[in-house]
């Protein structure tokens, strides 16, 4: 049992991991040499909960 992170760890770890990633795609985006298009998305599911998907593209 204690190879087995407890949830609250790796609650933690994916949001690291998350902001460091968006970090860096921040600055890419920034630095970019071409326009960055966005293309949005938005549903909802049977039971009516919504999501909504942003994608963006650059080059």
């Amino acid at each position: 049992d204690r190879d087995i992170p407890h949830r609250t760890v790796i609650r933690s770890l994916i949001k690291k991991a998350w902001e460091h990633h968006f970090m860096d795609m921040t600055l890419d985006m920034k630095s970019s040499v071409g326009k960055i298009s966005l293309t949005m998305d938005i549903w909802d599911d049977k039971s009516m909960r919504a999501y909504a998907g942003v994608t963006a593209h650059y080059i």
